[in-house]
């Protein structure tokens, strides 16, 4: 018989403010967690968020725009990991019960090396946009720029057949991905029985 298994543990705190109904509002997140899929001194890692938004319609300035409905401007930035991809037991160098193809039992190590410094991908993340709706909340949509980076990636990486081993799992590599997102719609129709609408995103 064999046991297959991993534990994690985590502490997760998060804060929320909002001042004058919504005119500001501030968010944050703080976690720690921790796995037993990584070597002990390695194992836990920290990952936090911050976030804004400002709604624009509810300042005074803005009370005599009557054909905005809506305007509110928001930001946010945070990291968060990612252990995805990896066996159980990745930081340790596994052996397991062969025989030499003739009758006389033993042991051999497994294809995989172990790595005790591999830890936890992290993706960070940040954007701002902006939400807004027009004229009687008939046309809504938003526009976001976002930037997100995928840091430490955990890989299988191959190795050199002259090890005997063939791969060991690494933190390896950086991938990003940003860009800018719109979405829109709008009531073309509208009646007390029916709306027809219409949407895009980009």
């Amino acid at each position: 018989s064999y046991y297959y298994g991993s534990k994690a543990e985590g502490y997760l705190s998060r804060a929320n403010y909002s001042f004058d109904e919504g005119l500001y509002v501030f968010e944050a997140s703080f976690r720690r967690d921790g796995s037993s899929k990584f070597f002990r001194d390695v194992r836990w890692g920290n990952f936090w968020s911050v976030g804004a938004s400002w709604n624009v319609t509810r300042e005074n300035f803005m009370r005599g725009v009557q054909w905005v409905n809506l305007l509110k401007v928001r930001a946010s930035y945070g990291i968060n990991g990612n252990l995805e991809g990896i066996g159980n037991y990745s930081w340790q160098d596994l052996y397991m019960l062969n025989n030499n193809n003739q009758t006389e039992a033993g042991y051999l190590q497994d294809v995989a090396a172990g790595n005790r410094i591999l830890t936890w991908e992290k993706q960070i993340q940040a954007s701002v946009g902006v939400d807004f709706a027009l004229f009687k909340n008939s046309l809504r949509g938003s526009l976001e720029f976002f930037n997100k980076i995928n840091d430490d990636l955990l890989f299988n990486v191959v190795l050199p057949a002259s090890t005997g081993i063939t791969s060991q799992h690494q933190n390896i590599g950086t991938m990003y991905n940003r860009g800018v997102e719109l979405e829109l719609a709008a009531d073309l129709l509208k009646s007390d029985y029916y709306v027809w609408s219409i949407g895009i995103n980009a």
